[in-house]
C-alpha cells in the first residue's frame, strides 16, 4: 500500500471469476474459478507508471486497465459460457434472475514489506 496524491493504491496478485455468482465459497464441494490470465505487470503496470489501483468505497464502478481488457474479457466469457461476451461500463437491462448470474469478480491483492 502506498500512499499516492491523498489515497493509497493497491498491488494486484490475481484476479479471479467465479461463474453463477454468489458467494466465494459457501462450503461443500470447491467451486469453479477461472483466472483472468495476466503477469502482475499486466496487472499493475510497470514500476515508475502513473495511476494505480485504488479501492474506493465510496462508489459502485470498478475500472480496469485497458492492457488487462483482452485477458480479462477471456475470463468473463469462460465464466458466463458465452464467447461473444464482453465486460463494459455500459448500462443494460438484467432480469433479477440474470443479474444473479453475473460471475462475481474475486481481486487478491497483494502485500506489501512497508508502506511509503
Amino acid at each position: 500500500v502506498t500512499h499516492l496524491n491523498g489515497w493509497y493504491t493497491v498491488r494486484l496478485k490475481a484476479i479471479f471469476l467465479r461463474p453463477n455468482g454468489g458467494p466465494i465459497w459457501a462450503g461443500g464441494t470447491d467451486p469453479e474459478y477461472f483466472r483472468v490470465d495476466a503477469s502482475e505487470e499486466i496487472l499493475n503496470g510497470k514500476p515508475g507508471d502513473k495511476g494505480g489501483i485504488i479501492v474506493d468505497s465510496g462508489t459502485t464502478d470498478t475500472y480496469l486497465a485497458e492492457r488487462l481488457k483482452p485477458a480479462f474479457d477471456f475470463a468473463f466469457q469462460k465464466a458466463l459460457g458465452d464467447p461473444t461476451a464482453e465486460y463494459h461500463n455500459d448500462p443494460i437491462e438484467l432480469s433479477p434472475d440474470d443479474l444473479e448470474l453475473l460471475p462475481t469478480i474475486l481481486f487478491v491483492l497483494k502485500g506489501h514489506a512497508k508502506s511509503i
